[in-house]
């Protein structure tokens, strides 16, 4: 299942980088494990500023990662870091209290169809389903 995972997730960026990085260059883009370049929309990077303070364009590291749960029999998605989680909340005019920051189906559908290039799908299994439960 491990190697089916990896498979899964090859288009996950070998490193990300900040929104403000993104922004200054003339073709924004990362490279991903695969070895392919993930580009990013500059329209999509400008919108995401209306949501984040300068400061935190100095942080904030793209594509955020969604992590989708393959055991869940709802589509569930979690976005494991705190800033990004913040800003995630800040887009769907949702509370935001802890890390990770739960999403579901509409909501996912809703941050892939206005930033389609600013956020990544990870598969993930959690510990449970692969050796049962402890």
């Amino acid at each position: 299942m491990e190697y089916e995972l990896r498979y899964a997730n090859k288009h996950l960026p070998i490193s990300r980088k900040t929104l403000a990085q993104l922004l200054s260059e003339e073709y924004p883009h990362v490279v991903c494990r695969d070895g392919s370049i993930h580009m990013f929309r500059k329209s999509e990077l400008r919108e995401l500023m209306r949501y984040v303070s300068s400061e935190e364009a100095e942080k904030l590291v793209l594509p955020i990662i969604i992590r989708v749960d393959t055991d869940l029999e709802q589509l569930t998605g979690f976005i494991d870091d705190e800033l990004s989680a913040k800003i995630v909340a800040r887009i769907l005019n949702i509370e935001y209290s802890k890390t990770p920051l739960t999403l579901y189906k509409p909501q996912i559908a809703i941050l892939r169809e206005r930033f389609s290039t600013a956020f990544q799908i990870a598969m993930y299994m959690s510990f449970s389903r692969e050796y049962g439960e402890i």
